[in-house]
């Protein structure tokens, strides 16, 4: 039997939110969704938390809203933060600001490819709310308005593999 090796990705995208049980979740599992939806393969999204706690996991919530937009996911732990996962990123996507400068503060060396993921977008939505402790509606609101911006990040990504791979 031959074995399979992993496909090195083209481009690596990292989301990041507080504590990687909410909004980067549902947004790794949005933009996986739209990236295959949209045909665009060779593309990894993964997420992590800026003082994620490795007990915690995802959000039934998060989970439930994700399913109401016809995104299966199951809960997984939380994955904290940490320099290996930072230097493998080709972009980060940040929800606030304030995560964005946290990002920044404690890795320098990132500042060039972290951002704010309605910055990305190229929205005027600003900051993406965190729905901790909040009801359903809280978590669907905040998925409606992540699969929004995915929509839009999707085709920037689209043209930044179309250049990486022309330029090869």
């Amino acid at each position: 039997m031959k074995k399979r090796t992993a496909r090195k990705k083209d481009f690596s995208i990292l989301v990041v939110c507080s504590g990687n049980t909410c909004r980067s979740p549902m947004a790794e599992a949005i933009l996986r969704s739209e990236l295959r939806r949209a045909g665009i393969a060779g593309v990894k999204v993964s997420s992590a938390g800026l003082d994620a706690e490795g007990t915690a996991q995802t959000a039934v919530h998060a989970v439930g809203a994700l399913g109401m937009l016809g995104i299966r996911a199951r809960p997984k732990k939380a994955t904290p933060l940490g320099r290996e996962t930072v230097d493998e990123a080709d972009l980060i996507l940040a929800m606030t600001g304030d995560q964005k400068e946290r990002l920044a503060k404690m890795w320098p060396d990132s500042e060039g490819k972290t951002v704010v993921m309605s910055e990305f977008s190229g929205s005027s939505g600003g900051e993406i709310a965190d729905p901790i402790g909040g009801p359903l509606e809280a978590y669907i609101e905040c998925a409606a308005r992540l699969l929004t911006e995915a929509n839009l990040v999707v085709p920037r990504v689209g043209t930044i593999l179309k250049q990486r791979r022309s330029a090869r």
